[in-house]
């Protein structure tokens, strides 16, 4: 019985970091989608150049990094 339990560990491990892992990259990809979106109408909304989507995609970035360094750290 004791030797049957790490072996379940181990088949659920892998399966628990893939739902983790793909999870995450959803999350950057939606956190950058949303800062570009967000950028393109306050342009268009303002009649301005594309400075504020540059400026919003570079926030999204930088909050996608952050997300990714704070999960993995953990």
């Amino acid at each position: 019985m004791l030797q049957n339990q790490p072996k379940q560990n181990n088949t659920k491990r892998p399966a628990t970091d893939y739902a983790k892992y793909s999870g995450l990259a959803f999350q950057m990809i939606a956190i950058m989608l949303l800062a570009g979106f967000v950028g393109i109408k306050l342009d268009a909304f303002l009649h301005s150049s594309p400075a504020l989507t540059i400026i919003f995609l570079l926030a999204g970035v930088a909050g996608a990094m952050y997300l990714v360094i704070k999960i993995l750290s953990r």
